[in-house]
């Protein structure tokens, strides 16, 4: 069988005709016979069904473009423009992260993630022995990530640690609770503040764990939550901050991440600029703070 060994994703859309995107989706969505993984290499004599080829196929990627701070023959960084969703997802077809490497970068793996509304670095590998390699590292908490965070309220003390279990909210399945739960996962988020700025402060994070929403949760979780955000912040504080400095969405940006390189064991430090929209909301309150 020529095809034995061949990735499930590729064996599929060789097959079918489908784009790599839309047969991933499938295979997120179960439709495979067996439930498969992408990676799964298919086997001499082994019958592939798929039970439900009828998810319409992309249009085109619709989202800003995201761009690349760093590449070389192993991995990519990219600084993610907020509204970029990072997973396939069928709710935002043809419109993730995933999508676009899919097509840009077929063979790429994306390694960790980021929220929809949360703009910056990203580290996606180009092949899956990168993506093993840079997984493990992450999982042995190897790679360092850090964000810029503005919350609202004056923070203190100006350094500390935030340890606070996280599970699925039982009353919305959309959100994340603080919870003592055994199900519940470890947290851990550092910050230290870099200034105050009236009612607000801009502090730098460092997350020691890679938790659904963590920095959101656990800063709403003290009280004071990241200035923008429409699910764990405050609607008041929000709207008044639109109209004051024209934030639109959660002021959270992945600044940097430090790793080791999986194939030079060369120690990596990669940077994304702040947005536009965060470095005018952040001057405006600069401006404001002043007078």
């Amino acid at each position: 069988m020529a095809d034995a060994g061949k990735r499930l994703d590729v064996f599929l859309a060789e097959k079918t005709g489908f784009s790599r995107s839309h047969v991933n989706k499938l295979i997120k969505s179960g439709a495979v016979f067996r439930r498969r993984k992408a990676g799964y290499q298919v086997k001499e004599g082994e019958k592939v069904i798929v039970e439900n080829c009828c998810y319409p196929e992309a249009a085109g990627f619709t989202q800003p473009m995201p761009k690349v701070v760093y590449e070389d023959d192993f991995l990519l960084v990219f600084n993610k423009p907020a509204g970029l969703v990072v997973p396939l997802d069928f709710h935002h077809p043809a419109s993730t992260l995933a999508d676009y490497l899919h097509e840009a970068y077929p063979q790429a793996e994306i390694v960790h993630r980021l929220d929809k509304d949360t703009s910056g670095v990203i580290l996606v590998a180009k092949d899956q022995k990168t993506a093993e390699i840079l997984r493990k590292q992450f999982q042995e908490r190897q790679i360092k990530k850090e964000y810029l965070a503005l919350v609202t309220g004056k923070l203190e003390p100006e350094q500390g640690i935030i340890k606070a279990p996280l599970s699925r909210s039982l009353r919305d399945r959309q959100k994340i609770d603080v919870s003592a739960s055994l199900k519940a996962k470890a947290a851990i988020t550092k910050y230290q503040v870099k200034s105050h700025l009236g009612k607000f402060t801009l502090a730098k994070v460092e997350i020691l764990t890679g938790r659904t929403h963590q920095i959101r949760v656990h800063f709403g979780a003290i009280g004071f939550p990241v200035a923008g955000d429409k699910t764990y912040g405050n609607k008041k504080i929000n709207e008044s901050l639109k109209k004051k400095a024209g934030l639109s969405r959660q002021f959270l940006h992945a600044e940097k991440i430090t790793f080791s390189h999986p194939a030079t064991g060369k120690q990596m430090v990669v940077k994304a600029p702040l947005p536009s929209d965060l470095k005018s909301a952040l001057a405006k309150l600069k401006s404001d703070d002043s007078k």
